[in-house]
Formats: C-alpha cells, sequence, structure tokens
C-alpha cells in the first residue's frame, strides 16, 4: 500500500502509455482487494461499518475493472486518452484515499488504549445490586436500632427480675 496520497498522484503523474495505464489500474485493483481484507477489523460501531466498508470497495473495484476493460484491446505503447486517463486516475485515487481511511479506522480499533479505564469506571461505580443493599441496610437501621434497643431493654428486665426472684 502507498505511503501517502501524494505519492500515489505522483506516480500517476508519470502515466502515459496505455501500459502504463493498464497497469495502474490493476494496481488500484490490488488495492482495493488488499482494502477488504483489513474490513474484518472493523466494528459494527466503527465508520466505516464492515459492510460500508465493502460495498465502497466494490463500487471502487467496479470502476476500475470497468475502466481497465475498456482499454483492454489497446496497444500498451499507444498514448493514454487525456479525458479516460483523467477519469482512470480520480478512480484510482479514490480507492488508495478509501483504503487509507479503512487502514487508519481499522489501526485506530487496535490501538484503543482506553478499554482498561473504561474496566475501572464500570466496576468502581455504583452497580444497581450495590445500590440495593445500601438502600435496604439504611432503611432497615432505625429498625434495627429499635429492636437492639428492645432486646437491651429485654435483658436488663430479666436480669432485674432474677436478681429480685433469688
Amino acid at each position: 500500500m502507498a505511503d501517502t496520497i501524494a505519492d500515489v498522484s505522483r506516480t500517476l503523474n508519470l502515466v502515459q502509455s496505455v501500459g502504463q495505464a493498464r497497469a495502474a489500474l490493476q494496481m488500484g485493483l490490488d488495492e482495493a482487494d488488499a482494502g477488504v481484507l483489513l474490513t474484518d477489523k472493523l466494528s459494527i460501531f466503527s465508520s466505516p461499518t464492515p459492510d460500508e466498508a465493502q460495498s465502497t470497495l466494490a463500487i471502487d473495484r467496479a470502476q476500475l475493472q470497468g475502466e481497465l476493460n475498456l482499454i483492454s484491446g489497446r496497444d500498451d505503447t499507444s498514448p493514454v486518452d487525456a479525458g479516460e486517463w483523467d477519469r482512470q486516475r480520480r478512480a484510482i485515487e479514490r480507492t488508495y484515499v478509501d483504503v487509507s481511511g479503512i487502514e487508519g479506522v481499522a489501526g485506530a480499533l487496535a490501538k484503543v488504549s482506553f478499554a482498561g479505564e473504561l474496566a475501572d469506571a464500570v466496576a468502581n461505580a455504583p452497580s444497581v445490586v450495590g445500590q440495593a443493599l445500601k438502600t435496604a441496610a439504611a432503611a432497615a437501621a432505625p429498625a434495627a436500632w429499635g429492636i437492639g434497643t428492645i432486646l437491651v431493654l429485654a435483658i436488663v428486665l430479666v436480669v432485674l427480675l432474677r436478681g429480685r426472684l433469688a
């Protein structure tokens, strides 16, 4: 895959013959195929999603293949038609940009560094069960204090009554 789109553009500036255009279109097809292999590294939550990326690359591939078919019967050494080459060049550049975007998203998803922080935040946040236990304990505290007081008074009365009866 190309280093930058500027490198792709500089290379495409050198194309003068049908043979060179054919080679460039074939490389565009190869780039689209490489992009398809990256789509499994995307997420349904990413932009593009795997389906969107595959659809975009299918459109890119179809256009590149159509352009390649258009020049298939021409002599490799004949000069490119300027109008056709402009359209072919845009299709090639668009494919490289699309694949670069997919590479970028796939690379970013592979380097998600905040997952540990997210897990800590979720683990340390109040949970439904933990909150329910705290609420139940708070509600039971006055009742528990009341029962404790009654038990203490009952023990005191038992001790006092035994002392008088003894």
